[in-house]
């Protein structure tokens, strides 16, 4: 996305090279200027699985962001039934879950926005403080407070959409 005033924010692949990785590339945020020159990264790939998305404020302040979370650790131990081939394993309907984030456009940590478990939301900033995002249960609004937390919990503004992107262009 582009920066007010010039600049980008985008993900960028990092290649995996470790022995278990699970895919070949890592992913993280990345501000750069116009020229892609004199870049921070405002989030790092050890932090999410993947990331989708990004969309800047109007204002410069924020970025928002869908990511994968890492895997929760599971209890270790001897597990007699997936020994056998005997444990269940969990299904998923669709990909992994997908929340959205939100960091400061300076850095710092992101601000978990939403525990829908969506499928790779898409948002777009409304305004200053107001998002409008897209997932395959819907498309919702949700305010942000200046402090960057939610304002209250998403609210659906029509059922289900397909996968797809969301702009917004103000008057």
């Amino acid at each position: 996305d582009v920066l007010p005033g010039g600049g980008l924010v985008y993900v960028e692949l990092v290649p995996d090279t470790s022995p278990d990785a699970v895919s070949p590339n890592k992913q993280r945020l990345v501000k750069a200027d116009g020229s892609g020159g004199n870049s921070k990264v405002l989030v790092d790939e050890s932090k999410y699985q993947a990331l989708y998305g990004p969309a800047v404020s109007p204002d410069g302040k924020w970025v928002v962001f869908a990511a994968i979370a890492p895997p929760t650790p599971q209890p270790g131990g001897f597990d007699f039934l997936k020994l056998l081939g005997l444990a269940p394993e969990p299904a998923f309907a669709h990909g992994l879950p997908w929340e959205l984030y939100m960091v400061p456009i300076a850095g710092g940590d992101p601000i978990q926005l939403t525990q829908m478990n969506e499928d790779q939301p898409h948002a777009a900033w409304l305004d200053n403080s107001t998002l409008a995002f897209m997932g395959t249960t819907g498309l919702y609004k949700l305010s942000i407070d200046a402090a960057g937390k939610p304002a209250g919990a998403p609210a659906k503004v029509h059922e289900g959409a397909p996968h797809g992107g969301l702009t917004w262009h103000a008057p």
